[in-house]
């Protein structure tokens, strides 16, 4: 149906947030202008619905921020992406792609305070140190530590 090949009206906002956003494109709309910005340049109900967000994180920062908003979000997600393949951790990972595959479709904004949490997220994570090589630490033993040894009774 026409409604699920433009995933449900997405693509037409899709395509408007991007008009609306070569109107400002340096600074954008203002921070939480979407709302105002559809409803005054579009009208409400304009897809049979009220649309107060672009449903794509990526759109809804052009059209607020403007390039320089959108290019800071690019480089907190590519410092991020860089965090995850110098230090692996699973559900970290996983949380991740699964906020980046969702932020394709919706604009996880719209929730109060996760962009909060989302941020001291991301800081933790950059900031985090790297966990020691621990090869190194032992370099000089004969004998390091292995999982599943028993620990030597002499040094007990």
């Amino acid at each position: 149906t026409k409604s699920t090949l433009s995933f449900t009206g997405r693509t037409e906002v899709w395509s408007t947030t991007l008009e609306l956003f070569m109107q400002r494109p340096f600074f954008g709309w203002g921070t939480g202008s979407s709302t105002e910005v559809y409803a005054q340049l579009i009208g409400d109900g304009w897809l049979g619905w009220n649309v107060t967000t672009a449903h794509n994180l990526w759109l809804q920062s052009l059209l607020e921020h403007g390039i320089v908003g959108a290019g800071l979000l690019v480089v907190t997600a590519v410092s991020l992406a860089v965090a995850c393949r110098r230090r692996p951790l699973p559900t970290r990972d996983a949380i991740l792609i699964w906020l980046f595959l969702n932020s394709m479709t919706e604009t996880l904004v719209q929730y109060p305070g996760l962009p909060l949490v989302m941020l001291a997220a991301s800081a933790g994570m950059l900031t985090h140190p790297r966990p020691r090589d621990i090869s190194a630490i032992y370099a000089d033993d004969p004998d390091p530590p292995r999982a599943g040894r028993a620990p030597d009774p002499a040094l007990a």
